[in-house]
């Protein structure tokens, strides 16, 4: 088979001349880490999206890098007619194709490789035991390695009985340990077996110029060569699979089904600080037990649980790891086969740092910030900088279906975050957002609302039984506010949902595939809850996906006044009232420290419109309702004559401006002494028309 049936085309294909920076978007919106690069029709290479990151980060000022500033050529261009089995396959999870031009035709994944290879592996051991002619081999100890349906069948006995044995206990006279010990074939050999004559090839096995066994093929001369390169053909892939292992930069460990170590990469030994011998030909469960590892191992989990199992271990000398044990089947469903693969938890924690890093300095691209534009001219009110970025953050990870932590205060608007993430989504049109407070449940019900009961569960249940809210939830957002509140019992069956994908309601059999977009919202410190054992460090990091942090309003002064504004709009039209807002209030409103923040804001402002007899909302009133620590002296603001509310924020905003930048040698002084951004002021000073001599750019 040839390399051409397994091209598929590209989600994301570069040309050199395009902006790096852009590329690496493209990168990161398809969710790929390398692309293929084409110059004109011709493909030259293949650019790397860590390649491309770290460019960016180390760019010169001033300079607008390219692709080809980070092409990686050094890469192996396939050709349609590549035989699969010939293929020499590195470290990119892809291979570009090209004709016999040069001309770019596609990829070729690597795993589409690996799955080609193993049919033409299994399809080989299918030719060997159902020849017709008898094939018998032995490795360089002369222990019976193969021992085919026809040997047996010429030899009289059966071949699961005798492989794994010595030739020589097996057979006395037989003459392939002389073969093995001389290296020198014996071609056409004439035996007598039951009473029948037979020819006898006898070849030793070499690789790498070493007799490592020897095979005797029961068939006639014309049939020797033939068999002989499937015999071949076999070792080679063995090999190069082999060598694919051992060039994973995952620590990967093989174990059978006792848990005995098979075959172990240098990376696995280079993650754990543990030499090979203590993984083969051992139990692994023993590491457990002789405390080389502090958690039962996610190998002998996956062994009795058949399942994938994830988790972190531990090791004495110091060593974290976030390791996965994925059970292999046979065909009649038997398990003979672990593999686990073994990551660093501080290089993953990098990784999620350059990622934040990068999301942060790209996100406010093109289509976001249009997005973001309709959004604000909703319901939704930010004009800080502050939440303009967590704006950008949530619409960015929106499009990409995986789980998000909401990090901040109380009353931030963790809630209202979560909508902006479903709405900005393709979920709304499948399915709708469900929330729920885990703090707000005894534990004794909040599992029966999240997975639901079938009829009968337990006393009391409904007879019909009840959908949960995971269930609710299908093709839609499910928000599990307050977190950390969640009970340890429930965080572990939390873990495994998210882990298998799948769940069960309480007393049912038949497992509930989960499509549901997870939010996360607390306003605790879930590390430091991990540190004190109370919350499970395994979920942490399953649930830490993509943290959002939304900062308290006190830190977002700018978004102050707009938010009053929105809200009094919607008092006055719930209460039928038309207040209005004293300057003198706005400015008592901006200076206050908020520990409730935008919850504290609203039931001030609507406390303020209900109990007010007055159509001004003056600041003798607003400082009742507020904190008294909280609230700094501001002095009055005289009105004598009334103009619409935005006109009179518009004058007051510009002479504050004025004032400071007068007052003020530099833009930053001038900033501080307003309690906004350097960037704010610069962007309002535009935004009022001020003399360019008031605006000093230091």
């Amino acid at each position: 088979m040839n390399i051409g049936k397994l091209i598929r085309n590209s989600p994301v294909v570069l040309k050199k001349e395009q902006l790096l920076d852009k590329a690496v978007d493209l990168l990161i919106d398809h969710q790929q880490c390398a692309a293929p690069v084409v110059s004109g029709k011709k493909t030259i290479g293949v650019l790397l999206l860590a390649e491309a990151l770290h460019r960016l980060r180390n760019k010169p000022d001033n300079k607008e890098q390219v692709v080809s500033d980070a092409l990686f050529t050094d890469v192996t261009v396939l050709s349609p007619d590549d035989a699969i089995e010939d293929t020499v396959i590195g470290g990119l999870p892809f291979y570009p194709v090209s004709d016999s031009k040069g001309h770019y035709m596609g990829i070729v994944l690597v795993e589409d490789i690996y799955k080609d290879m193993k049919k033409i592996a299994n399809r080989k051991n299918d030719v060997l035991q159902n020849a017709h002619n008898g094939i018998l081999a032995v490795d360089a100890e002369g222990v019976i390695i193969v021992c085919n349906k026809s040997a047996g069948k010429h030899l009289g006995i059966n071949p699961h009985e005798i492989t794994g044995r010595k030739i020589n206990e097996v057979f006395p006279t037989s003459r392939l340990t002389r073969v093995i010990s001389t290296g020198k074939p014996e071609s056409i050999q004439k035996i007598i077996v039951n009473g029948r004559s037979i020819v006898c090839n006898r070849t030793p096995i070499v690789y790498d110029g070493k007799v490592t066994g020897a095979v005797t093929v029961f068939q006639n001369v014309a049939e020797l060569e033939a068999v002989s390169a499937e015999l071949e053909s076999v070792q080679r892939l063995y090999n190069e699979l082999d060598t694919i292992v051992e060039a994973a930069h995952d620590g990967i460990m093989i174990t059978n089904s006792d848990g005995i170590g098979l075959r172990v990469n240098r990376a696995l030994c280079r993650l754990t600080g543990l030499e090979a011998s203590y993984y083969l030909n051992q139990p692994i469960d023993k590491l457990y037990s002789d405390g080389v590892f502090k958690y039962e191992s996610v190998t002998t989990k996956a062994l009795r649980e058949k399942r994938s199992v994830t988790a972190i271990q531990r090791i004495n000398n110091g060593k974290e790891v976030l390791v996965t044990g994925t059970p292999i089947f046979s065909n009649n469903g038997e398990l003979f086969r672990v593999v686990t693969n073994v990551r660093d938890i501080i290089e993953l924690q990098k990784l999620k740092e350059e990622r934040d890093r990068y999301i942060e300095k790209n996100s406010a691209n093109g289509d976001v910030d249009d997005f973001i534009q309709q959004l604000r001219k909703g319901e939704i009110v930010a004009e800080s900088t502050e939440m303009l970025k967590v704006l950008h953050v949530a619409v960015r990870v929106a499009r990409a279906e995986t789980t998000v932590l909401l990090l901040g205060e109380s009353g931030v608007g963790k809630e209202v975050l979560a909508k902006i993430i479903h709405c900005s989504s393709n979920r709304p049109r499948r399915g709708k957002f469900i929330q729920i407070n885990c703090g707000a449940i005894p534990e004794s019900l909040l599992e029966s609302e999240l997975f639901g009961y079938e009829s009968g569960a337990f006393t009391g249940a409904k007879k019909e039984g009840k959908p949960g809210l995971f269930e609710i939830a299908d093709n839609g957002t499910l928000l599990l506010d307050e977190i950390g509140e969640m009970p340890q019992p429930l965080q572990v069956k939390l873990l495994r949902v998210l882990q298998e994908q799948e769940y069960y309601r309480i007393g049912g059999v038949k497992p509930i595939k989960l499509n549901v977009r997870i939010i996360a919202a607390t306003n605790k410190d879930l590390k430091k809850l991990v540190k004190q054992g109370k919350f499970r460090k395994d979920l942490y990091y399953r649930l830490n996906v993509i943290p959002i942090e939304i900062p308290p309003l006190r830190h977002r002064k700018d978004d102050i006044l707009p938010l009053s504004l929105h809200y009094l709009r919607n008092f006055n039209e719930k209460h039928q009232t038309n207040k209005t807002l004293d300057a003198r209030t706005v400015a008592i409103l901006e200076s206050y420290h908020w520990p409730g923040n935008v919850r504290e804001l609203m039931n001030i402002l609507e406390r303020t419109v209900i109990l007010n007899s007055g159509d001004s909302i003056d600041p003798y009133i607003i400082n009742n309702q507020l904190d008294q620590k909280g609230v700094k002296e501001i002095t009055p603001i005289i009105v004598r004559s009334i103009i619409p509310l935005r006109k009179a924020q518009a004058i007051i905003e510009r002479e504050l401006l004025q004032k400071a930048l007068t007052k003020n040698k530099t833009v930053r002084q001038a900033a501080k002494d307003l309690g906004i951004s350097h960037s704010t002021l610069i962007r309002k000073a535009a935004q009022y028309n001020l003399k360019k001599e008031n605006v000093i750019t230091v």
